[in-house]
């Protein structure tokens, strides 16, 4: 894992207050495209069901920056994951509209998209089955060598080749770090009601070093500002999100815990207003390009 090393070295020899922009503009861009495709959605423009990222955007914009040359393997609720590894935001806005300039030419919709990068594959899309990317992204992982995020919701945590794959990866010591997105939800259900362990104990029962980040500046940090023994993979980070929007479309469940964009945003504008201003501006207008 030397490559992935030596990332989370060049990001820590950036200063803090340009990491924190840097995020905050990945964020910004993710967000602004996210809002604009809601609208789109409302509109009637989009016919097929969206899974919106909205909420949870910093988790794929810190694994971007920090740990940039990975492969990754998504689940349905994958936008920011391709906004973030550098998804075309006008072929992404096609695809989602099922055309033919889509970046999966029309075929992937908004759940079952994949990303190239040149010859290869940088992001490897979701097939609809429910946390059949663990199995995938372990296998690829062990055979290739290569360092590879999985990206699970918590939901998906409690499928059974899930675990197999964990246990797998654990046991061979895959190079594979597991990002739990953690919105409580499986579609209206509470965590709590499904049930009654956490996936990090039994992660680390299986051998893979695993803990739950407390927030975005948490995340941010233990991706990193933490001693590189913390990412020794296999590895699993279970990072609290809010699902802002319905499972699926663009309405709001009425029992939503609030967003943590506002005070977020507030933090941000007062490290730099005129920079965070530009880069609104910027990432809006980047959005309303994309839907043009």
């Amino acid at each position: 894992c030397l490559g992935l090393m030596d990332a989370r070295r060049d990001y820590l020899l950036r200063g803090a207050e340009v990491r924190a922009l840097d995020l905050f503009e990945r964020c910004a861009r993710i967000r602004a495209f996210e809002e604009r495709a809601a609208k789109a959605y409302d509109d009637g423009e989009i016919k097929l069901p969206m899974y919106l990222s909205l909420g949870q955007e910093f988790v794929a914009a810190a694994c971007s920056i920090a740990l940039p040359d990975v492969s990754v393997f998504v689940q349905h609720r994958c936008h920011s994951w391709m906004i973030a590894y550098g998804a075309d935001l006008k072929g992404l806005a096609d695809e989602l509209r099922g055309r033919e300039s889509g970046i999966c030419r029309g075929w992937g919709g908004s759940s079952n998209l994949y990303l190239k990068n040149g010859n290869d594959t940088k992001v490897f899309g979701h097939d609809g089955l429910v946390g059949s990317q663990a199995m995938y992204g372990v296998g690829y992982a062990f055979a290739s060598k290569k360092p590879t995020i999985i990206v699970l919701g918590d939901a998906a945590c409690e499928e059974d080749y899930v675990l197999g794959a964990m246990g797998f990866a654990g046991t061979r010591k895959a190079p594979v770090l597991f990002v739990v997105e953690d919105n409580d939800f499986s579609i209206l259900t509470r965590k709590s009601v499904r049930r009654n362990w956490s996936i990090q104990r039994i992660a680390n029962d299986f051998g893979v070093m695993a803990w739950r980040s407390d927030g975005i500046s948490e995340f941010v940090e233990e991706l990193g500002d933490s001693p590189e023994t913390r990412l020794t993979l296999p590895a699993l980070i279970e990072v609290p999100v809010v699902r802002e929007r319905w499972h699926a479309g663009t309405g709001i469940d009425k029992d939503t815990p609030d967003s943590y964009w506002p005070d977020y945003r507030a933090e941000m504008y007062d490290l730099d207003p005129e920079t965070v201003v530009a880069i609104e501006t910027m990432a809006i207008a980047d959005a309303e390009e994309a839907w043009k």
